[in-house]
């Protein structure tokens, strides 16, 4: 059975975007629930969620709320066998509490999207999320998580080291990182970012504002030799250097069954 619960109201009033109490009861009686899309329950809401043991996919909209401003009082139980959890939210902190309200995630897959940038410089940004990945290691279950996809909006500075959290999750097959930054990575930073996932087939950087530093074509002949069963690469690289690179045989010889991998783009500084 699959349950969708969308709220449609503009209103800037918290409790109204809150659901009602008997449709939160009435949703816990849903033993065989396994998909549900769902605004903000609330912390009543959420105990009951943690009884549904047949809820495999989860989507949760906190937009509209702005309890998740502070950590509950309260710590609930797990998730403990998700295939998929859906987070929206409307900044990294909210996320943050979110998953500190938690014991334990237990999913398959996680994808987070953050409506807007926290306030402050971008260097405090960059901590914030730095420590809101390290949140999510702490709460996750690292053996089980094998997608993860984040989505961050607006202006800031990204470096490769934001992700280190990440590396926790070694049987990663998808990682997707969509961010409005100013981002830098080295040939030597996307070698270290993607060492630890050599199960990965699906790998997909993207930021669509200033990229201050390139990796180049040494850089994606290291990311196919740590990453065997890669099948799908979205990266932009500065495919104008090109010194010691063999062009008969670039990769050395080494074969890559990475049949979607597009055409890097030609970017020059």
């Amino acid at each position: 059975m699959t349950v969708k619960v969308a709220h449609t109201s503009d209103t800037t009033d918290d409790s109204l975007h809150k659901i009602p109490p008997f449709i939160i009861q009435s949703i816990s009686q849903l033993h065989h629930l396994h998909t549900l899309s769902v605004w903000d329950l609330g912390h009543k809401g959420m105990e009951c969620l943690m009884q549904l043991r047949a809820l495999q996919s989860l989507s949760l909209d906190l937009t509209a709320s702005s309890s998740w401003g502070t950590l509950p009082q309260v710590q609930f139980l797990a998730f403990q066998d998700l295939t998929s959890l859906n987070l929206s939210t409307r900044t990294v902190q909210h996320a943050s509490n979110f998953f500190r309200s938690l014991q334990i995630v237990r999913s398959r897959e996680i994808n987070i999207d953050f409506t807007s940038l926290p306030p402050g410089l971008p260097a405090s940004r960059s901590t914030i999320l730095s420590q809101f990945l390290a949140i999510l290691q702490e709460r996750c279950d690292n053996d089980k998580l094998e997608s993860f996809s984040l989505n961050q909006p607006g202006k800031k500075s990204m470096q490769s080291s934001i992700f280190t959290s990440l590396h926790a999750f070694r049987n990663l097959t998808q990682l997707v990182i969509r961010v409005g930054c100013n981002s830098s990575m080295s040939d030597e930073e996307l070698c270290q970012l993607v060492r630890a996932w050599p199960k990965l087939q699906v790998l997909k950087l993207s930021s669509y504002n200033t990229i201050i530093i390139l990796p180049t074509f040494h850089g994606l002949i290291g990311l196919l030799r740590l990453c065997p069963a890669l099948t799908s690469l979205s990266l932009a690289i500065d495919a104008t250097e090109l010194d010691g690179i063999d062009l008969k045989c670039p990769g050395g010889g080494a074969l890559q069954q990475a049949s979607q991998i597009p055409r890097p783009r030609n970017t020059t500084h």
